[in-house]
This record gives C-alpha cells, sequence and structure tokens, in this order.
C-alpha cells in the first residue's frame, strides 16, 4: 500500500495498492499461447477452484469468474500457478441484505438463474452461481479454449436454452466427441454420456481428455455437478470438484 497523488483530485495524496504482476498475463492469453499437458492443466483447474473456495469461506461471491480474469504466475518450486482477480462485480455477503439480486457478470459465463433481471438469491445460491462459472471454465481448462469459442457462436437465445434446460453439459460433451470421430449422431451422445458402447480414441496422446475412458467419465461427471440446470442439482461446495480433479490428476 502506498500513496499516490492524481490531477483528479487535485493533487491530494489517495491510497493506492501495488498488487504481484503476472507474468504470464490472464489465462485466456497463456492457453492461446501455450501448449499445456494435462497434468499442467488440471493443475491451474486446481489453483482456480482452491482460489474460489477460499473467496467463499469468507463470504465473497466473485460474481464474474472468466479465464480473463484468472492470472498466471510461474515459479521454480510449483511451475504454473493461477490467482483468481478482477473483483468489480464481488458481492460481499457480510455486507448485504439476503436475499439478494443475482450477481451482474458476463453473460457467456453466467449461471441460468442470473438471466432474469429480477430474481433474487439466497448465500447459498449465490455460491452455485460461481460454481457454475467454474465449471465453463474448467471445461475450457480441460477441453480447449477453443469450447469458448464455440460458445460465442451460438445465439444468445440458443445458449439460454441450453444451460436452463440442462443440456450445456451434453453440448460441450458432444464438441469433443465430434472432433474425435467418436459419435456419428446426436443420439449416440447420451450413450457416451452414461460411459455406455463408448471406446477410448486410440488416436489420441495422454494429453487428451478423450486417451483414458476412466479420466473421460470423470470427466463428464465433473462437467455434470457443475453445469446443472438447477442449483440444488450442483455441487454443495468446492472441495467435491477438488476431489474430482484431484482424481483426475493422479490417473
Amino acid at each position: 500500500c502506498c500513496w499516490q497523488s492524481l490531477d483528479i483530485y487535485a493533487g491530494l495524496p489517495i491510497p493506492c495498492l501495488l498488487l504481484e504482476g503476472a507474468e504470464f498475463g490472464d489465462l485466456l492469453n497463456f492457453s492461446r499461447t501455450r501448449e499445456l499437458t494435462l497434468r499442467e492443466r488440471l493443475r491451474i483447474c486446481i489453483h482456480v477452484t482452491s482460489g474460489l473456495q477460499a473467496i467463499h469461506s469468507i463470504g465473497i461471491v466473485h460474481g464474474d469468474l472468466k479465464p480473463q480474469n484468472i492470472l498466471i504466475f510461474h515459479s521454480t518450486e510449483r511451475g504454473y500457478t493461477a490467482k483468481i482477480a478482477d473483483f468489480g462485480s464481488a458481492i460481499l455477503l457480510g455486507m448485504t441484505t439476503l436475499p439478494s439480486k443475482r450477481p451482474i457478470g458476463t453473460i457467456l459465463y453466467s449461471a441460468p438463474e442470473c438471466y432474469h433481471n429480477d430474481v433474487t438469491l439466497g448465500r447459498e445460491e449465490l455460491f452455485k452461481t460461481d460454481i457454475f462459472s467454474l465449471g465453463i471454465v474448467l471445461s475450457a481448462l480441460i477441453q480447449g479454449m477453443y469450447v469458448l469459442e464455440e460458445m460465442t457462436k451460438l445465439s444468445c437465445s440458443q445458449l439460454e436454452s441450453l444451460k436452463k434446460e440442462g443440456e450445456l453439459h451434453h453440448w460441450l460433451i458432444a464438441l469433443s466427441l465430434r472432433d474425435s470421430n467418436n459419435l456419428a449422431t446426436q443420439d449416440n451422445i447420451e450413450s457416451a454420456d452414461n460411459g455406455k458402447g463408448w471406446e477410448t480414441d486410440p488416436v489420441f496422446d495422454e494429453d487428451s481428455i478423450l486417451a483414458d475412458e476412466q479420466i473421460w467419465a470423470t470427466f463428464v461427471c465433473l462437467l455434470k455437478g457443475t453445469l446443472a440446470a438447477q442449483a440444488t442439482q450442483r455441487f454443495a461446495s468446492e472441495e467435491s470438484i477438488l476431489s474430482i480433479l484431484r482424481n483426475l490428476l493422479c490417473s
């Protein structure tokens, strides 16, 4: 913390914070310039989820979790690490009357309940909006940032419908399977989702989520629990998500 004088305040000193610089910028740009292994991507997933858990533990709802608000650092001991930034849309529950208005975040990552301007949400419901956004971030990290580009191609009504009908995780699954040529028709997506009749594609290397059937099934479980249309059907806490991510990392 230090003091700084600005002309707009008639030269009076005002407090300012000096924060750690992110040498690799935000997660979105970082992912476009680096070829990361699956293990590296999973470690970043764990960092982001742990960061959100820490935020929630002190009563803060981030409200705008997305790759652009996640900064990437590097250390000799820990390799690439991720930290959550930009709390401009945050809700401080200790200073907020509940139920509260929905978070004003980026619509691409918003939970389905946040599409209604007049909706009010309780404490746990507010946390679950962050869980939904986290699910999209984790999907982009694990599958590839191309999923975000595909999401932006959808119309607003299409994206809203996928979220509200609980079909977003099916749609994301179909993206990976389309690229792997494992599935030819929409009818087969449900069987792949349930782990039935699906075979590992030998053309994928160990850095692909499709390289191992058990890893794929665990990933599908992760998507289901974070991207459920109803907040009550999402994971109750980040600890459940961390457990899945650690299992993936150890697979």
